[in-house]
């Protein structure tokens, strides 16, 4: 063996640890990025679900406000005289305040089974 093999070896030995070294901090830094980038992803993924149960919930609104609205219409129609000319209903007092409890008691009843 000549004077240079010890040398060299541990040079190519430390060559090797230090490339070990790095490729292993390399792929820790993509690990973390990797899992940062996951975060983020769930945190998207929660705030559209979100957005779209926010969605469902205002169309049942509407749908809740459309259906007390044809309840109360159908009431007064079914209670009062309806001009089927200019398709205005007439009534007691008595039958529009009816109509307006019976309205706001559909609203309640849809809007307890949304937002139960």
């Amino acid at each position: 063996m000549n004077k240079y093999t010890y040398p060299i070896v541990i040079v190519v030995c430390f060559l090797i640890l230090g490339g070990s070294i790095l490729i292993a901090q390399n792929n820790k830094q993509n690990s973390i990025e990797r899992q940062a980038q996951l975060k983020i992803d769930a945190e998207q993924l929660e705030k559209e679900e979100i957005a779209s149960q926010e969605y469902i919930k205002d169309f049942e609104y509407a749908m809740c406000e459309e259906r007390a609205g044809d309840a109360y219409w159908s009431y007064m129609e079914l209670n009062g005289e309806k001009d089927e000319e200019t398709e205005v209903i007439t009534a007691a007092t008595k039958y529009w305040n009816e109509a307006k409890e019976m309205q706001q008691t559909a609203l309640d009843n849809c809007f307890r089974q949304i937002y139960k």
